[in-house]
């Protein structure tokens, strides 16, 4: 923050500096010219003399030095009030004047004898628009071309120097003069007298501030822009960005027109469309700004009002010159009417206590005073000043820099603040984190504990029954062979079913127990996909016909010139198929259909290069409940509606999942309730070329 007032003193100090010396060269006696004639003999040329005062002036003639060497345009000599604009300007001859036409200035210099062989320079500020000016019969400087009406001249307007040795102790200044091209014409600047040392420093200074302005309006533009896209929180940079590139860009155009001084073959009509235009621009620039700034205190109604404005005048420069640059006079009226409301604004921010109200009053109203100040000057009712925009506009811009940087600070304080709560936070958190690792770690133990425990049940359970229960399926099978009754023998079939049940049931946990141990091994070998699914429909045909059902195999398409090799354990395979089709058996009812359906499908996805073999069995059987279908293949989870009330273990599918996704394959299933079921088993396929294709 401190640093930041430092850099803030400096740039005020290094611009009045500026300012000082540039008019420290000018700050001198007005050298009043006596109709066409000025009288410097006891003058001191080591310095800027102003030629002001009343010049002869020929009005819509376009004369030249040998013409005036006969008395005869002496006779007819009138005089013009100079620096001013012809339409404003006092004069004293009969025709009336106006800011389109031509016409020709006459003065007569006397200076020392001494002088006379001494090296001097003429400054010839912007005239509007064109002109020519011999010094003692020599043409020394011309701007455009000097023309009689609108087509014959060509408008072209920067400051120049001439120099010059007299050689005689009077020297005759004559310039031709002519405008059709905009609003002023004439010498509406003095034009500067001395010697070439006293001249050039002056340009020189002047030259110096208008670049270091520039520069530094550009640079701040620069920065401001950047830093709104690379952290875009908030568009006040971008418009003080943008309004601090129109003054800077406006900077070039004004004053000593450097712009066209390095680039004296560019446009002089674009040159005047970029001066006007940066105006409106960046006065609606600076309206956006006020209205983000402080939006509670903004009219939206106005500050749109004011935007549509300036857009308005701005659509004015797409005609030529001579149009638009006379609508500059209201623009400046209504300009004048709108900053009077944008102090009204800051005023009311002061009032109620906003953040950086203050710095923005005075600097919104050294703005206010620099912009009027620069109507009048620009308007001729003020002289001997300079262009105060841009000096405004920095110091406008580097008050909004202490704004920021004091929020900076205040928020880089916040965040000191914050960041020490956070670190005590973090500590506490720290601790209870510990805490809780600890917690979670024995947690975690008893769990691995209980998990272990719950393996070891699995597995000894599914020992301790699967051996009884194959010798009780072996007495069960004598008894059915020994009984008589019919009665005797359902209740032997239901003991065996149980029997079957359980058995079933403890091989399941088994093979669970061993996935979950990693002993769940796959012997892989290459199968033909045809002679599997022929294989497997010959394995559970017939006992599915014992259930009074229908099997049904069929082949969708095949590659009539490969085989379908498989990589699978085979007895873990017609594992799969045994729960599934098990299943169906269950909830088809008598009668119903059990179809599997062979197919292949070519590269499906890059997962799988060679394509994949699907295998889709289906039934026309009661279906399965939609709010199980989701989690089918988790453990535990099973049916409801079995027609034969055979109540399965839940394990079934769950394994049948495990060992498909051994196999690098896919198991689905799509269900209807009252429609069927359709399980879908996916298989990665190698193609073998046939020996001896069909």
């Amino acid at each position: 923050m401190i640093k930041g007032k430092y850099y803030f003193v400096l740039f005020l100090l290094s611009m009045l500096f500026i300012n000082y010396q540039g008019l420290e060269v000018e700050a001198t006696e007005k050298q009043l010219i006596n109709e066409g004639y000025l009288d410097l003999s006891n003058s001191d040329l080591d310095q800027v003399l102003l030629l002001e005062g009343q010049w002869e002036f020929y009005w819509k003639q376009l004369l030249v030095p040998e013409d005036f060497k006969t008395t005869n345009e002496q006779e007819k000599t009138n005089y013009i009030e100079a620096p001013d604009v012809w339409v404003d300007a006092d004069y004293t001859g009969s025709l009336p004047l106006s800011n389109s036409g031509f016409g020709t200035y006459r003065l007569v210099i006397h200076i020392n004898e001494e002088d006379s062989n001494e090296l001097l320079s003429v400054y010839i500020p912007s005239v509007a628009s064109a002109y020519k000016l011999w010094v003692n019969g020599e043409l020394l400087a011309k701007n455009g071309e000097v023309g009689t009406n609108r087509e014959s001249m060509k408008p072209k307007s920067f400051s120049k120097t001439a120099s010059f040795v007299p050689h005689s102790s009077e020297i005759e200044i004559v310039m031709q003069v002519s405008n059709f091209s905009q609003r002023k014409g004439g010498m509406w600047s003095p034009l500067k007298f001395g010697s070439h040392d006293a001249i050039n420093k002056n340009r020189e200074m002047n030259v110096i501030r208008d670049i270091i302005i520039a520069s530094a309006l550009f640079a701040l533009s620069f920065y401001l822009i950047s830093h709104y896209f690379f952290r875009s929180t908030s568009k006040l940079p971008l418009f003080l960005g943008v309004f601090c590139f129109f003054v800077s860009l406006r900077t070039l155009f004004v004053g000593e027109l450097l712009f066209m001084y390095l680039f004296p073959s560019f446009s002089w009509e674009l040159s005047v469309k970029i001066e006007y235009l940066t105006i409106y621009f960046s006065f609606m620039v600076l309206f956006l700004f006020l209205y983000y700034l402080f939006p509670r205190e903004v009219n939206k109604r106005i500050i749109y009002l004011s935007v549509a404005i300036c857009l308005l005048f701005s659509l004015t420069t797409l005609f030529p010159a001579y149009i638009y640059t006379h609508f500059l006079y209201t623009f400046e009226t209504c300009s004048i009417v709108i900053f009077i409301y944008c102090i009204y604004i800051v005023g009311l921010a002061v009032i109620r206590k906003r953040e950086g109200a203050i710095l923005n009053f005075l600097s919104v109203c050294f703005f206010v005073i620099a912009v009027i100040h620069d109507i009048f000057y620009y308007n001729l009712k003020i002289n001997n000043s300079v262009d105060l925009v841009p000096i405004a506009a920095g110091v406008f811009l580097l008050a909004q820099t202490l704004i920021v940087a004091k929020n900076s600070s205040n928020a880089f304080a916040e965040v000191e603040k914050l960041s020490q709560e956070i670190k005590e936070t973090n500590t506490l958190l720290e601790q209870k984190v510990a805490d809780r690792t600890y917690e979670l770690q024995e947690r975690n133990k008893q769990l691995h504990h209980i998990e272990q425990t719950r393996k070891e049940f699995f597995s000894s359970v599914a020992h301790e029954i699967g051996t009884p229960m194959q010798s009780l399926q072996g007495y069960v099978q004598l008894l059915e062979n020994k009984v008589q009754s019919e009665e005797e023998k359902s209740y032997v079939n239901i003991v065996g079913e149980k029997a079957k049940l359980i058995n079933r049931l403890s091989k399941d946990l088994l093979d669970l127990a061993k996935m979950d141990e990693g002993q769940f091994d796959f012997m892989l070998e290459e199968v033909d996909a045809v002679h599997l699914l022929e294989h497997l429909y010959n394995r559970f045909e017939h006992d599915i016909v014992n259930e009074k059902m229908n099997l049904d195999l069929q082949w969708g398409s095949l590659p009539k010139e490969h085989d379908l090799l498989l990589q699978i354990d085979i007895l873990r395979i017609e594992q799969v198929f045994s729960n599934i089709i098990h299943n169906a058996t269950k909830f088809t009812p008598e009668g119903g259909t059990i179809t599997i359906v062979g197919e292949y499908e070519e590269n499906p996805s890059s997962y799988h290069e060679n394509g994949i073999f699907r295998i889709l069995i289906c039934d026309n059987g009661i279906g399965i409940e939609k709010d199980i279908l989701p989690n089918i293949f988790t453990r535990f989870i099973k049916g409801k509606n079995s027609l034969n009330k055979k109540q399965g273990s839940g394990l079934g599918l769950a394994i049948c999942y495990e060992i498909i996704k051994k196999h690098d394959g896919t198991i689905s299933v799509q269900s209807k309730v009252g429609v069927g079921s359709q399980f879908s088993i996916t298989l990665p396929v190698t193609l073998v070329e046939k020996e001896n294709p069909k």
